[in-house]
């Protein structure tokens, strides 16, 4: 059985996933989901795998208040694939 391995996402796409991750940092706290709502198309795994390895970046650089607000927002993106 062959596995078909996924191409990594295009340019394109990629610029709007971290776009949208640095607007998320700028919105109030709340208002994310918001955000969020206005661009459900971006909402998939390659978001998750994003804002996570972008938290990890901030704990790293004991930028804690940011990587926290990344993982409460990963969270409600969970929350919506799995109700």
């Amino acid at each position: 059985m062959i596995t078909l391995i996924k191409p990594s996402i295009d340019k394109k796409r990629s610029k709007a996933y971290h776009n949208l991750i640095q607007r998320l940092l700028e919105y109030p706290v709340g208002e994310e989901i918001e955000l969020l709502n206005q661009n459900c198309h971006l909402l998939d795994e390659e978001l998750i795998k994003l804002l996570l390895e972008e938290s990890v970046i901030f704990i790293d650089k004991r930028q804690l208040i940011f990587a926290n607000k990344l993982m409460y927002i990963t969270t409600h993106i969970l929350h919506f694939f799995v109700f």
